[in-house]
């Protein structure tokens, strides 16, 4: 199986295992005021997957892997896990936590009450919420998000991860003296 496929396999999986921990754990449910921070730090599963998808096709690559193979080999990565997890938050939110809306604008019209919020503002943040509960809003909103992500992870790790060419084994490289 070629790198970019397994490791983009291997995100998808891992981001809807993170999902349902979050879930069982009741993050989605009735710990919104965790969310926020957790959903941030999911990042770190992109930059381990895209890492070692790069770590992997470097190794296997059979030349010098540089700074495009790098980073083609981090977008392709996540383009090919979003559909995975694109339909399994389809299905997170329509089946396994189907209120998941109803909360959130629930928690966030609570939070901007407690702020003060004018009518006005509250009822355009629960439009705008409620907005984002349509498949085709979710999908656009997870395809951006992916590929945004992608090029900003790839574009770092790739500089980190390329490799310019290797040195010949058994040459013996001139150094200078320190003086």
């Amino acid at each position: 199986m070629k790198s970019e496929l397994r490791w983009g396999l291997i995100l998808a999986t891992a981001l809807s295992l993170w999902t349902l921990l979050l879930h069982a754990t009741g993050v989605y449910t009735t710990r919104l005021e965790l969310a926020g921070t957790l959903d941030t730090a999911v990042v770190i599963l992109p930059v381990i997957a895209i890492s070692c998808a790069m770590i992997e096709r470097r190794r296997n690559y059979g030349k010098p892997f540089g700074y495009v193979d790098a980073f083609r080999t981090g977008m392709e990565s996540m383009i090919l896990s979003w559909p995975f997890s694109a339909a399994f938050m389809l299905l997170y939110h329509k089946l396994i936590n189907p209120v998941w809306l109803d909360r959130l604008v629930a928690y966030e019209m609570e939070q901007l009450r407690a702020q003060g919020a004018a009518s006005s503002v509250l009822l355009a943040r629960e439009t705008a919420l409620r907005a984002r509960a349509s498949v085709r809003a979710e999908l656009t909103s997870s395809l951006i998000g992916t590929v945004v992500l992608a090029i900003v992870l790839s574009a770092v790790l790739a500089l980190l991860l390329r490799r310019r060419s290797e040195r010949a084994p058994g040459v013996v490289h001139e150094t200078r003296p320190k003086s």
